[in-house]
């Protein structure tokens, strides 16, 4: 029998959910929890959703590393991987071996064929997290929210990040409906905590779903490189006002590929991909770090508009290098006012940085890349 991993490898060649026309529902995750009864039992004593546009995997690392120094045995969700699937759950931190993974999936292999990627991940680390006698899961959502994985599970509290524009063919063309499509993983009982400022869409929803909102106070915490004060208020709040934990010193004091600096330079990588995480991530640079200009190495996935994303970035390049890799967009013509932008085998990124301010970012295949090459912890 195949493990796991190939199992992975020949979903994502095979990629269902790249069909043309396909409808997206919960229908498959529905019926593979009916019969694996997860869909009738509780995974964890408390459940906490997040969704949002960006942000979502800092909240969840530092809300789930606060409940786990704080006593609480916490099974963290996440997406998508840097370097192997297994780094989207953790058990009190850890990742869980790759035999405990395949030994879950020989279980249940014959009910698999009908969903995607992330649905085969999220659903076995589902069936992971049952077994483990957790206190609280923490889930962080996809691109979505409405037809998202974790919207198979009932949540007792659901964070929303931030709301711009992403994903459009999929959620919306405003912002208005990407946050409506997101806000659905909410049911009647469950806590929302909303890092927005348009409260009247937030008191919309409500009235549809009838969950209850808790308006975010403003709580002062240490600053944490690479998370704005609003989303480090916004874990604040949700571990105060609905865990009952006032100890923020318990929050770890950095999140890994969160502006982490990997050399002298400095050279910093970081996950933000699209344009609104990118241009907050070259403004808290410029803030935290002093530098106003900054040798950049990017690129977008193929199904992004790396045009758009590279005329973003301008106000803070010195020297930008678009990093061919697999899956990302491949050597094109740009427009003339991007001339000045190179094409740079990612393969080069082997070579020592020049000593100067560098960053690294745009996609995870390219962080993956430079991960495995430059032999990274």
């Amino acid at each position: 029998m195949l493990s796991f991993s190939a199992f992975l490898q020949e979903k994502l060649r095979l990629a269902p959910e790249r069909a043309p026309g396909r409808q997206w529902n919960l229908g498959p995750m529905r019926t593979v929890m009916e019969r694996t009864g997860l869909g009738r039992v509780k995974l964890a004593s408390q459940i906490v959703s997040i969704v949002g546009s960006n942000g979502k995997g800092s909240c969840g690392y530092l809300l789930a590393s606060s409940l786990q120094n704080s006593g609480k045995r916490v099974a963290f969700v996440s997406s998508p991987h840097v370097l192997n699937y297994r780094e989207r759950l953790r058990i009190n931190g850890l990742m869980l071996s790759e035999a405990l993974w395949d030994a879950c999936y020989q279980k249940v292999s014959t009910l698999l064929s009908q969903l995607s990627y992330y649905e085969s991940i999220m659903f076995i680390s589902f069936l992971l997290v049952q077994e483990h006698n957790i206190d609280v899961l923490v889930l962080e959502a996809g691109l979505g929210g409405r037809y998202d994985a974790i919207n198979v599970l009932d949540a007792d509290v659901l964070m929303v990040s931030t709301i711009d524009l992403e994903h459009m063919d999929y959620l919306g063309d405003t912002r208005e409906k990407i946050f409506f499509e997101k806000i659905q993983v909410a049911r009647s009982n469950t806590q929302v905590f909303a890092n927005i400022d348009e409260i009247s869409w937030v008191e919309k929803a409500r009235q549809d779903i009838g969950f209850i909102h808790q308006p975010l106070q403003m709580i002062n915490v240490p600053l944490i490189k690479g998370v704005s004060p609003a989303l480090l208020s916004l874990v604040a709040n949700v571990l105060q006002r609905f865990f009952a934990i006032d100890d923020f010193s318990l929050m770890p004091t950095s999140i890994p590929y969160r502006s982490q600096i990997i050399a002298p330079g400095p050279v910093v990588i970081d996950t933000a991909h699209n344009v609104p995480a990118a241009c907050n991530l070259m403004k808290q640079l410029v803030q935290d770090l002093g530098h106003e200009k900054w040798d950049v190495y990017c690129n977008q996935k193929t199904d992004r508009d790396l045009v758009l994303f590279l005329q973003a970035l301008m106000p803070w390049v010195k020297a930008g290098h678009i990093c061919t890799a697999p899956g990302l967009h491949p050597r094109q013509q740009l427009p003339i006012h991007l001339a000045d932008w190179q094409w740079l085998e990612a393969s080069k990124l082997n070579a020592p940085f020049p000593n100067r301010p560098a960053v690294v970012f745009g996609s995870f295949y390219l962080l993956q890349y430079l991960t495995e090459h430059l032999a990274l912890s």
